[in-house]
């Protein structure tokens, strides 16, 4: 029995039989080595359950394969794979990106160090799209660690007008994915208002091998343009989202 901490995997699916092959495969060679993959293919109607069986039962690793009888939509199939999760921290991965081989070893090394208190989420962009294979790629700064608390996420989002949160992969601790309140309300804005809440609740946010200022930039100005939540923030971090007339604004609560 490893003395790690067990990390769970967890990918969900739906029509992915062209990426699913190197995705799968990153994962497999992950140098991290007390893993459990958790899989729920959301109704797919393509072979994508086929290949996936095929590809873990060649494996050692312990693994969980559900088959969703109809699509849950992407939110409650996460929800789903956090509640069938053993490990104490559970990595939500992506079905079309393959990941560097050292990304989970060096997330719970973070989260296991003492120098960093009340860590929830440790996030890195330490992968890359299978689905895109043609864009452009950023070196990545190997030794900077970014700590976001709730206050620093807020002035970001209020002053700079940019989410810095808008990354690929992110590990969580079980204890702070499960005390997330999971909103299907706001599609275009999920995981905006899931990163204001769990900081709100006292967590913090480790981001590492984080691409170089110019591609943080060019990040936040995508996220900007396709998120229309920022230009509403209030300056006053103490607020609550609300909805009116389809569009998402956060009010003071005076």
């Amino acid at each position: 029995m490893s003395d790690s901490p067990l990390v769970s995997i967890c990918i969900g699916v739906y029509n992915r039989e062209k990426f699913l092959e190197a995705n799968l495969k990153s994962i497999l060679a992950q140098t991290y080595n007390n893993i459990e993959i958790i899989v729920s293919d959301n109704a797919s109607t393509d072979n994508s359950v086929r290949l996936i069986n095929e590809i873990l039962n060649t494996s050692f690793v312990h693994h969980e394969v559900y088959v969703q009888k109809i699509n849950l939509g992407p939110d409650e199939n996460y929800k789903f794979l956090a509640e069938k999760a053993h490990g104490q921290y559970i990595a939500l991965f992506h079905s079309d990106d393959v990941y560097a081989p050292t990304i989970i070893e060096d997330s719970i090394a973070l989260f296991e160090n003492e120098e960093f208190e009340n860590v929830g989420i440790v996030m890195s962009q330490s992968s890359e799209s299978v689905r895109i294979p043609k864009r452009k790629q950023y070196p990545m700064q190997k030794e900077n660690i970014f700590l976001i608390d709730y206050k620093t996420y807020i002035a970001y989002l209020t002053k700079k007008r940019a989410n810095i949160l808008n990354c690929p992969t992110a590990v969580w601790t079980k204890e702070a994915l499960l005390a997330m309140e999971h909103e299907n309300r706001y599609p275009d804005s999920n995981d905006l208002l899931e990163y204001v809440k769990i900081l709100r609740k006292g967590y913090v946010i480790l981001l590492h091998k984080f691409p170089h200022k110019k591609a943080l930039e060019l990040c936040d100005l995508f996220y900007k343009a396709q998120n229309r939540l920022l230009k509403h923030f209030s300056v006053d971090p103490d607020c609550v989202i609300v909805r009116r007339k389809g569009r998402l604004f956060v009010i003071n609560k005076k």
